[in-house]
C-alpha cells in the first residue's frame, strides 16, 4: 500500500459515517477476499458441470436445469460467507450495517418466498413428478437456504459487533485517562 493510498484510507476511515453504506476494506481484506471469491467461483462452476453432465448423460434428477443451479449458487454463497468470516474479511473496517440490512433482506425474502412456494405442495403439486424432483421443492429448498444465508449474516454480525466493543474497551481501559480531577 503506497504512502498516498494509505492516507487516502486513513482519511476515509476519519470523515465517513460509522452507520455508512459503503464498506471500506483494508489492502489484506480485499486480497483474501478476491482469493476466497475465486475459490468460491471455481466450487460453483465445478458443481454445475458435474450437475449437468449428470442430467445430460446419466439421470435427470430434476424436471429443470436452472433450478439446481440456484440451489448451488446460494450453497456456494453461504460458503463465501462462512470462509470470509473465518478468515476476518467478511465485514469492513467500518462495520457491519450493510452485511446486517443483506442478512435482514434475506431473512425477509427467504421467508416470504418459502411461504409462497410451500402453498405450491398445498395447491395439490408433489414432491416428485415422473421421477423427477419437482421444481417447487428445489424453489423451497433454495428459499430456505437464502433464509438460512441471512441467519447466519446476522449471527455472525452480531458476533463482529461484540467483538469490536470489547477491543474499543480494552483500548480505553488502557489509555491513561485524567483520574486526578
Amino acid at each position: 500500500m503506497s504512502l498516498k493510498s494509505f492516507d487516502k484510507f486513513c482519511e476515509s476511515l476519519i470523515l465517513n459515517d460509522p452507520k455508512s453504506r459503503k464498506e471500506i476494506f483494508d489492502e489484506r481484506q480485499r486480497v483474501v477476499r478476491d482469493r476466497i471469491t475465486l475459490e468460491s467461483l471455481l466450487i460453483y462452476i465445478a458443481a454445475v458441470f458435474l450437475n449437468t453432465l449428470i442430467m445430460e448423460n446419466a439421470y435427470m434428477w430434476c424436471e429443470s436445469y436452472y433450478i439446481p443451479m440456484l440451489t448451488l449458487l446460494f450453497i456456494c454463497y453461504i460458503y463465501w460467507t462462512i470462509r470470509n468470516a473465518a478468515m476476518g474479511t467478511l465485514f469492513a473496517v467500518n462495520g457491519t450495517f450493510s452485511n446486517k440490512l443483506t442478512g435482514f433482506y434475506c431473512i425477509l425474502l427467504g421467508f416470504l418466498f418459502a411461504v409462497s412456494s410451500a402453498f405450491d405442495f398445498e395447491k395439490g403439486k408433489g414432491f416428485i413428478n415422473d421421477g423427477r424432483v419437482s421444481k417447487s421443492l428445489i424453489l423451497l429448498i433454495t428459499f430456505l437456504l437464502i433464509l438460512v444465508l441471512g441467519i447466519v449474516m446476522l449471527v455472525l454480525a452480531k458476533k463482529d459487533d461484540k467483538r469490536r466493543l470489547a477491543m474499543e474497551n480494552e483500548t480505553e481501559a488502557d489509555i491513561p485517562g485524567d483520574s486526578d480531577k
